[in-house]
């Protein structure tokens, strides 16, 4: 039951990676460029082949990243799904101090907002 879970919190997460970076690589798809002005056509042609050349590092850029960020997310699923088979007691103690330590620091800042207004 509880892998179950671990590889559906990996799979949400990977969904999430995946819906977060979409509209950018929708939008760094290669397109034909357009080129303002009154150039003569060899410039013109000049210009779209870079334009078509930086759009498409652009996106090969975006994709590496992408699936750099997707390879540490499951990684990191695969890690933690590792640690709580192998030390079940120890990761309740480490997610215990990890929860003390937020409600901790939430509570400073509550206080420090609290202060200024």
């Amino acid at each position: 039951m509880l892998s179950s879970r671990l590889h559906s919190a990996q799979h949400d997460g990977e969904s999430a990676v995946e819906a977060a970076l979409s509209p950018a690589v929708q939008w760094a798809e290669p397109r034909p460029a357009r080129v303002a002005g009154h150039w003569p056509d060899s410039n013109r042609g000049w210009q779209s082949r870079r334009a078509n050349r930086l759009a498409q590092r652009g996106t090969d850029l975006l994709l590496d990243a992408s699936h750099r960020l997707t390879r540490s997310v499951r990684l990191a699923g695969d890690s933690g799904a590792r640690f709580i088979r192998d030390r079940p007691y120890g990761a309740v103690l480490l997610a215990a101090a990890t929860g003390a330590a937020l409600v901790t620091l939430a509570w400073q800042l509550a206080a420090r907002r609290s202060r200024h207004h």
